[in-house]
């Protein structure tokens, strides 16, 4: 709903003002970093019920372990064998409990996760998808280098998830190069590229009231869940735009305190 409704405005602003605009495109590579991000963030389901399938089977493992324990200790007549075994019984159902306990905790702290992963992914891959189609021009675009515009057409070719997934994936952690316990790797430095002449008629950093931000003088605004700050002006050259600064700061695998919202999504 929101990416139809940008490209609705866009249209109706008119192909000759898209044609006037001068203003910078977004830099392929950066945004490509910003996709890998998305799709760990949408393992989050995927990982969650990793864990939670581990410990359900370490828990089950431990009840039968408990039960056959004491149907030896019940079967033999010797004090000191039954002893054994009901302390085997014991310490096996102490270790069901804690397994019940851990998968109680798990399945409670993860629903925010589990929610807020593939959301925040599906903010990100809406914005990559209105950037490219933003670049379908032979000599105007919002996506790719100083001199070209990209050649993708479509999110996953870009790395984001698609913008419909018809098969769950499957995974029992994140990548440790795209996820440290510093932070997300990559996401720092600056998003736009600023020369020639193609890549500055994008609309999303032009400023002004016939513009999509429709408001005048400088603005900035943050789009992709926040991922992706946008600083529009009017004249060419003083736009910017950059990532999200969080490749480090983190400790002991979170931002404390979460000041944004891709710090609590990390």
């Amino acid at each position: 709903m929101f990416l139809r409704t940008v490209v609705i405005e866009l249209l109706f602003l008119g192909h000759w003002r898209h044609a006037e605009a001068t203003h910078a495109a977004l830099d392929e590579a950066k945004i490509k970093t910003l996709c890998k991000i998305a799709n760990q963030l949408t393992l989050m389901p995927a990982i969650v019920l990793s864990k939670a399938n581990q410990i359900k089977k370490t828990q089950e493992a431990a009840q039968e372990a408990s039960h056959l324990a004491q149907a030896a200790a019940a079967a033999t007549s010797d004090v000191n064998t039954s002893t054994v075994f009901q302390a085997t019984a014991l310490q096996a159902a102490n270790c069901a409990e804690t397994a019940a306990a851990q998968y109680t905790k798990l399945t409670n702290d993860a629903q925010e996760v589990m929610l807020n992963g593939p959301k925040t992914a599906g903010h990100i891959t809406e914005i990559a998808d209105l950037l490219l189609k933003l670049s379908g021009g032979s000599s105007k675009w919002c996506l790719g280098t100083s001199s070209t515009k990209t050649t993708h057409t479509t999110v996953a070719q870009l790395g984001c998830p698609g913008i419909y997934v018809d098969t769950a994936p499957a995974a029992t952690t994140t990548d440790p190069t795209l996820v440290t316990q510093t932070g997300f790797a990559g996401l720092t430095g600056t998003a736009h590229v600023s020369s020639g002449t193609g890549h500055t008629a994008c609309y999303l950093l032009a400023n002004g009231t016939s513009t999509i931000w429709g408001k005048t003088g400088p603005i900035n605004v943050k789009l992709a869940a926040d991922f992706l700050e946008l600083t529009t002006q009017d004249e060419h050259g003083t736009e910017t735009a950059k990532l999200a600064g969080l490749a480090a700061g983190a400790t002991g695998g979170a931002f404390d305190p979460a000041t944004t919202r891709p710090a609590e999504a990390f």
